[in-house]
């Protein structure tokens, strides 16, 4: 056998230290140009995840308005076994998908539910999605009736669930002939369900850096109002069910992306 028989064989199969080093070094240096590649792919991801679950929730908005004269979701109250709110989220969990689908409050991500994959525990238990107020009846305190100045209380609440002492179907969704520009449902970091546009526009400019006084995180404005979950920026889903990613230098925080037309 040639080359010294076969442990001469076996000497010239064998890496060398050098050979060895260079090897790690092409190694190391690859992943070094990849692993930001994966962590980009990676969020790319989540974001769109977190836009097929909004779009999702569009259409059910949709598809419940069908089937109540044309009004979205709005709110609710129950009595039993003790007194709490009832969301545009528990609504539709129990009124069209007959089973807790949709995510209210959450520190992190359940896959089994529609919420954001880009979810971080900061410490809080946010909304991860926040409703259109007015698409949902409007506002209900000061000289607003029961059922918002755009809403439709239920007059036997028991009858769509016998622990509900209040119930209130939400505005005409037709009333929002802007269906591309006006916002039905954002992400959120503050425990609050429901997007509310206020009188003026803007009310307070959107600046990134929670924290302050406000113990919210930092991919968020100072009231957690705005969340801005993938790479600093945020999923919004418009009437029309189509999702957009928007920065908060945008044209996100105004009245007529939010409010219903007079």
């Amino acid at each position: 056998m040639p080359w010294g028989g076969r442990d001469g064989l076996m000497k010239r199969q064998a890496f060398t230290l050098i050979e060895l080093l260079v090897v790690i070094a092409v190694i190391a240096l690859l992943l070094s140009i990849l692993t930001p590649s994966l962590r980009e792919a990676k969020e790319l991801a989540r974001t769109t995840v977190c836009q097929s679950n909004m779009k999702q929730l569009g259409r059910a908005g949709l598809e419940f308005a069908a089937d109540n004269e044309g009004r979205g979701p709005g709110s609710a109250h129950r009595d039993i076994p003790s007194n709490s709110s009832i969301a545009w989220q528990n609504i539709l969990n129990h009124v069209h998908y007959e089973e807790d689908l949709v995510e209210r409050r959450a520190a992190t991500y359940d896959s089994k539910k529609l919420s954001c994959p880009s979810l971080k525990d900061w410490g809080g238990s946010p909304s991860v999605f926040a409703w259109n107020l007015d698409a949902a009846g409007g506002p209900t305190w000061g000289s607003n009736p029961p059922g918002g100045p755009y809403g439709q209380v239920i007059s036997d609440p028991r009858a769509i669930n016998p622990a509900w002492d209040f119930y209130r179907l939400g505005a005409l969704l037709e009333r929002f002939t802007q269906i591309s520009y006006k916002f039905l449902c954002i992400e959120r970091e503050r425990a609050n369900d429901y997007l509310y546009g206020g009188a003026s526009s803007p009310h307070y400019d959107v600046v990134l850096g929670g924290g302050g006084t406000h113990g919210y995180p930092p991919w968020t404005d100072a009231y957690g109002l705005f969340s801005f979950r993938h790479k600093l920026r945020g999923n919004f889903l418009f009437f029309d069910t189509h999702v957009e990613t928007l920065g908060p230098g945008e044209e996100i925080n105004s009245a007529e992306r939010i409010k219903m037309e007079p």
